[in-house]
């Protein structure tokens, strides 16, 4: 009975000596505008420092081809989140795409604010896993993300 009691009392102390205090990392501010084209859904997020919440505002635009029959762009209240003011384009300015081929859908975000910051941007959907892009504030930043036309291929 001893040797458990030491047992239990030796564990424990190792537990507790090995746990660290827990330090919280920046908080981030979030920005998710969807996209559906053609019936497809992408899921972008826009993230930046909270501290610069006050002043900053998130700029989509997103470019796609002529032909694309159906485009929405929402941006959902973000849950728990303070509100972003946010401006959101389609703009129909790239190629017609063909069918049966891939066509593309270029995005532009830009965080207009008062001073500059490191920002991240992401996107899912249209054949693609989560992709990230670090930017800056008050820079263009540009990316492309492309799409099977097949209608069973999602």
């Amino acid at each position: 009975m001893q040797r458990i009691v030491t047992y239990v009392v030796l564990v424990l102390a190792v537990l507790l000596a090995s746990a660290a205090p827990a330090f919280a990392g920046e908080k981030w501010c979030e920005e998710d505008p969807v996209l559906t084209i053609d019936g497809r859904t992408v899921n972008y997020t826009a993230s930046f420092p909270a501290a610069y919440l006050a002043g900053t505002t998130v700029n989509w635009t997103f470019h796609i081809p002529k032909n694309v029959l159906l485009a929405t762009a929402i941006t959902p209240p973000a849950l728990g989140s303070p509100t972003i003011p946010s401006t959101v384009r389609i703009v129909r300015d790239l190629p017609a795409y063909w069918l049966l081929s891939k066509a593309t859908v270029v995005t532009t975000v830009t965080f207009s604010a008062n001073t500059s910051f490191a920002t991240k941007t992401s996107v899912q959907g249209l054949n693609a896993a989560w992709t990230t892009y670090a930017g800056w504030s008050n820079k263009v930043q540009s990316f492309s993300t492309g799409y099977s036309t097949l209608p069973l291929l999602y």
